[in-house]
């Protein structure tokens, strides 16, 4: 009986002893397994942070290459922008030639337009300076074809005594007067025509 006792005493001791000891196996197993899982996850983390990185360089090459594209193509638009503005300029330079050399001519035709129009006005008075001349002048005639018609047509009869002849010398300066006008203002229409 004791022996029965005894050994199951032993067994008792030596299933807890297993029992301690696949405990302690399992603990260790956990431990080395959480240690594992520790490090796996570490080297995840790394992984995923190195490839984070790696991302996030290629994004900030790829934005820095992007940059430059987008510096080096805003430039060209730049570039081009401002010769376009040049050549803008360039036409407008021209334009503005173009209007001016037309004002000029337009205030030449202006000038030759008011030159003629006092020119014919110049042409119209010494006309009528003419006309007045040939006027005075026919009326001289006149007067002096009536003079005549009177000379002939003179009744001695009608005298006793024959009058002396008597010269109105202020008629006759006037009379030389207007002649000199004539021929001065037909010497000047001449000149004028001949000029023009």
């Amino acid at each position: 009986m004791k022996r029965i006792l005894y050994a199951m005493a032993v067994t008792l001791r030596l299933d807890k002893l297993h029992k301690a000891m696949l405990d302690a196996v399992i603990e260790t197993r956990v431990k080395n397994a959480l240690q594992t899982s520790d490090k796996l996850r570490k080297e995840q983390d790394r992984l995923r942070e190195k490839d984070f990185r790696k991302q996030l360089d290629d994004l900030q090459n790829n934005h820095n290459s992007s940059f430059e594209n987008y510096k080096l193509e805003t430039e060209n638009l730049i570039r081009i922008f401002k010769n376009q503005i040049l050549v803008e300029k360039k036409e407008v330079l021209k334009e503005r030639e173009v209007v001016r050399e037309m004002q000029r001519q337009s205030m030449i035709r202006e000038n030759r337009f008011q030159h003629y129009i006092l020119r014919f006005k110049e042409i119209l008075f010494v006309n009528k300076k003419v006309v007045e001349s040939i006027q005075s002048l026919v009326k001289v005639e006149s007067n002096i074809e009536d003079l005549l018609h009177e000379i002939d047509n003179y009744d001695e009869s009608k005298f006793i005594k024959k009058p002396e002849m008597i010269l109105d010398t202020e008629f006759l300066k006037e009379l030389h007067q207007k002649e000199e006008e004539i021929r001065d203002n037909i010497l000047k229409f001449q000149k004028k025509v001949e000029n023009s």
